[in-house]
This record gives C-alpha cells, structure tokens and sequence, in this order.
C-alpha cells in the first residue's frame, strides 16, 4: 500500500465439467423437460446448465430418450345372441367395430386402444322334412320321435360358432302300402309274386319289405282267380234255303264243327268252339185252286212237314174268311180269291203258300166275239149281255191293241144295247181290228166279277 510490491499467493483448483447421462422414456404425446426445455422425440441429446455444478462450474446432460408410440390391439370376436364381450369393464352386444382406450395398459405404462371388431351371431333354426315308417322313430339330439307331426328341438352349442340350434321336425309317419291286386291265370298255370307261386283260386296277403315307394313295407293282397278252359257249344239253327257263315265258311247242312284255339278265349285260356247247325227242312203246301160255289164255303187245309211249332199263323186277305189265325179256316168268299198262308215256327223259319178259291157266281155271261157297225140294224152295237145276281156294271172299256183306250161305260144296267160301243173313237169310225174288252160287275152280294176278253169289229 505503501507502493511497495505486493506479493500474492494463489492457491488455485481447477473443477472438471460435470456430466450427467439421462436414459429416459415417455409415451406419444408427451415431452421430457431439461432447463425448460422439451423434448418428445425418440434420441440423444445434450443440454449445457451453466453453473449448475456445486462448484458453479457448467454442468452437461446427455439425454437418451424412447418415445414409446400408443399400443393398438384388433380383436375379432364372436358372440350368441344375449351374450355380450367385455373389455375394461365395458359389455358389447351387438355386431360391429368398437374402441375402447385404455390409460397406463401398455407394458411401458402408456395409453392402449383395443380395437373390437364383434359379429353377434343369431341361433341356427334348420327346417328337417322326414318321413319314416309305421314302428320306427326318428331321432334328433337323443330324443325319439314316432308319430307325424311338427316339433322343435333345441340343441346348445351345435352350430360351428358355439351357439344354440333350433331344429324344427315336420315328420311324417307312413302307415304300410297296400296294393289290391286282382290275377287270373289259366288251370295248370301259376301265378307268382314276391318268388311263391299260386295255383288256387283264392286271397292272399303278402308283405314285401321296403318295397313302397317310401321305402316302408308293403302289403300286396292278391285276389286269384283260376280259370278253367273255356268250352263253348253253339246250337243253330237255319230254314232250308239259308246260308250259315262260320269264320269264312258258309253251311247249308246240318253238322257238327270243333275247332281249338290255343290261348283264344275271352280269359285269355284255351278255348274249344262247338257248333252244332241244325237245318229245319220243312215245307208248307195248299192246293192251287179250289172250287166253291158262291154262298157256300170250302176248308182250306194245308200241308206242313217238317216243322216245329207254329208260333205266327196269318192268312190274307181276311175277307170271307172264319179265322185268320187258325191254320184251316173256312173260306166263303162273295167272288174269286187268291188266298195266302204265312207261317212262322219255333225255331225261326217261315213258310208261305197260296191257294186260289174259284167262286160259281151262277152267272150267265153273253158277249159277242165279234159285231159289225155298219147301220144295217143287225149287229150294230157290241154290249155285254148278263143274267144272274148283278147289282149293275160297274166299268165297262175297251181298248185296242196299242193299249189306248177306245171306249168307256161306266155305273149300268147289263143287256142295254143304249151303253154299248157303235165302233166309233172321238166321232171316227174305226177300222175293222181285234180289241180287248174289260168289264167289272157288281154282285148283289156286294162282291165282284172281273171279266175280260177280247171282240173283233168287221167292216
């Protein structure tokens, strides 16, 4: 102080930096604080505090920080219907995606999110359409079903995801099959079913197993018939003059015919045709003409030969007749008549036969052959001349040889020259020439008398 040198002793000590190393970790979203200052980045880093050491030196810190990203877990998950699945204390039931975070649930102590992706499944229902046979029984889940119906079973944890299945049963219980069967066969034949064999008319009842078309039993009742051969015998009967035709072959007289045909009758067995053809030679006759005189009467009698009973007797015309359907009637017919006889007998023939009654009128029939119209009084008129029983004339013509009628009278007296011919044809004389006369007279027993002939006009 007094300007004299000074002399100082320095005791000095010279202090290393401190260094301090830091190994850190945080989670995504957070910051590691050095001095006020933050960092969140994965790495080292160095930070410089001055005078931070006890000495008051500097002091260095080499940070070594992880940042640890958010841990994130999916989870598929499948549940019942009324089930749920939980995760930190929360239930999910319904199908679809989920997330739930958890604080402080990773390993490093960080937030976690679980991601839940839920599918809720609903319970399985499977519709069965069965069918099985009388006594047998259908089973599902160990309980035996036997009688038809509609019923539900439920079975737990039998679908492929664990859950309940409900099995719905529409079964149908099918009773036997029964089949009528109606059979022929021929004698000397079998009939087979089901490998026997029958040979008798009769029923029989057979059970063929798993035959029926829904594979039950079936029951065959069986109606045999045993057919004999068929024998059938034809009796027939023809009229003489008739033609029986026979599977192309025509018969005229009696005979007896077999023929066999194998397999040919209506059962399909053998059968043997019999015909035995009878021809019924009769014949039925009257005399051709017979004479009675008018007012008296005649038996007709004919001839039958040969036949069997009569069944249908008919003569005609009934007039003068005693009977029509007798076989000899009396005739007393008021003129001349021809007579016919038809008869039918038992085994279907008919006969016929005529027989002319020529009935004497007593008439006296006067008629020229001949007469000459020239004027000379003699001869003049050609008229018919008639005595007996006449009521009157009725016609009276005549013609010439051509047929043209020349002349007509009709409604008069027999024997008056004033309704005679004089020759003449519309006011002409007419050459001499044959021509035919017809007269029809009245009887007074109300018959007739026809009588015809022929004149010749001379000039």
């Amino acid at each position: 102080a007094q300007g004299c040198d000074s002399i100082i002793i320095l005791d000095l000590t010279v202090s290393n930096f401190v260094t301090e190393n830091i190994q850190a970790s945080i989670c995504q979203g957070e910051a590691f604080v050095i001095n006020g200052v933050p960092y969140s980045t994965t790495g080292t880093f160095t930070e410089t505090i001055p005078n931070g050491s006890v000495q008051g030196c500097d002091s260095v810190i080499v940070l070594d920080l992880v940042v640890n990203t958010a841990v994130t877990e999916s989870i598929q998950a499948q549940i019942c219907s009324g089930e749920s699945f939980e995760i930190n204390g929360v239930p999910y039931s319904t199908t679809g995606t989920f997330t739930e975070t958890i604080p402080g649930g990773s390993a490093q102590g960080c937030d976690s999110t679980i991601v839940l992706e839920l599918a809720v499944n609903e319970p399985a229902t499977e519709n069965i359409s069965a069918q099985i046979c009388s006594g047998e029984a259908f089973e599902i889940n160990g309980v035996p079903y036997s009688t038809t119906g509609t019923f539900t079973e439920v079975v737990p944890n039998a679908t492929a995801q664990g859950c309940d299945s409900t099995i719905i049963l529409e079964l149908m219980v099918n009773p036997p099959g029964v089949q009528n069967v109606q059979a022929q066969v021929c004698s000397g034949e079998a009939f087979e079913l089901n490998g026997a064999l029958y040979t008798e008319s009769g029923n029989y009842t057979v059970v063929l197993p798993v035959s029926a078309v829904n594979g039950c039993d079936s029951l065959i009742d069986l109606e045999l018939v045993v057919e004999e051969p068929l024998v059938e015998l034809q009796q027939v009967n023809i009229c003489a003059g008739e033609v029986y035709v026979y599977n192309g072959i025509s018969f005229t007289t009696s005979e007896t015919l077999t023929e066999f045909f194998p397999g040919g009758g209506a059962n399909g067995c053998d059968s043997t045709f019999i015909l035995d053809l009878a021809v019924q030679e009769g014949s039925l006759s009257l005399p051709e003409i017979q004479s009675v005189e008018f007012g008296s009467s005649i038996r007709l009698n004919p001839t039958i030969t040969n036949s069997g009973s009569l069944t249908v007797i008919a003569w005609s015309p009934q007039e003068g007749l005693s009977c029509t359907d007798c076989l000899s009637p009396l005739a007393s017919p008021a003129q001349s008549t021809r007579y016919q006889l038809f008869v039918e007998d038992s085994n279907g023939c008919s006969y016929q036969a005529t027989v002319f009654v020529a009935v004497d009128q007593n008439l006296r029939v006067y008629i020229p052959n001949v007469f000459s119209p020239n004027g000379d009084g003699s001869n003049d008129i050609f008229y018919p001349n008639i005595y007996g029983p006449v009521e009157r004339v009725e016609t009276f013509r005549i013609f010439d040889r051509w047929g043209e009628q020349v002349f007509r009278q009709e409604d008069f007296q027999p024997n008056d020259p004033a309704f005679g011919w004089d020759g003449t044809f519309n006011g002409q004389l007419l050459n001499s020439a044959v021509f035919v006369y017809y007269l029809v007279v009245e009887l007074e027993n109300g018959g007739q008398e026809v009588i015809k002939g022929d004149v010749t006009l001379l000039r």
